[in-house]
């Protein structure tokens, strides 16, 4: 039988492996939760592509770059467009929101406590130092530079030092 034959409807038509059509909103969301607490920047592609192509097999390579290329052309970040996209093709509208909130998740937290912290803390000359070397870091990493293979980081250490001398 022929390739086009044994494949499902779900397959055919959008171009998902049949393992997809067996995706809960729980999955995921798990999937998208442990995306979003263990990827950083440019690097959630790879994570997503590892993710769902290649460990659950719930888009096939076609897919996942044609949902790229959708993402990519979207006003917002391209992770959270993924998820949705993916989330909605995996599972509808259950399926969005459970990627969309797996993937914020983790980010929204750490923000969360960070903020609880600098509301108790912010007076402090260290913790101003810090954010002040933070701040600088991201508008360090937004300049590009030719073969630079640490733009944008900045060691952890010299993030108050920096900061104290702004």
């Amino acid at each position: 039988m022929s390739e086009l034959a044994t494949s499902s409807a779900a397959e055919r038509a959008y171009g998902l492996p049949s393992a997809a059509t067996s995706a809960t909103a729980l999955q995921i969301f798990l999937e998208f939760l442990l995306i979003g607490a263990t990827s950083f920047g440019r690097g959630v592609v790879a994570y997503l592509r590892n993710a769902l192509v290649t460990k659950r097999a719930w888009l096939s390579d076609k897919a996942f770059v044609e949902l790229l290329a959708i993402s990519q052309s979207l006003p917002g970040l391209n992770s959270s467009n993924m998820a949705i996209l993916v989330g909605d093709r995996l599972c509808g509208v259950r399926g969005a929101l459970a990627a969309i909130t797996g993937i914020c998740l983790p980010s929204g937290l750490l923000m969360f406590a960070v903020g609880m912290v600098y509301h108790q803390h912010g007076d402090h000359p260290l913790v101003t130092a810090a954010l002040k070397g933070v701040a600088a870091s991201a508008v360090y990493g937004g300049f590009p530079r030719d073969e630079d293979p640490h733009r944008g980081c900045v060691p952890l250490a010299d993030v108050p030092a920096v900061g104290s001398s702004l």
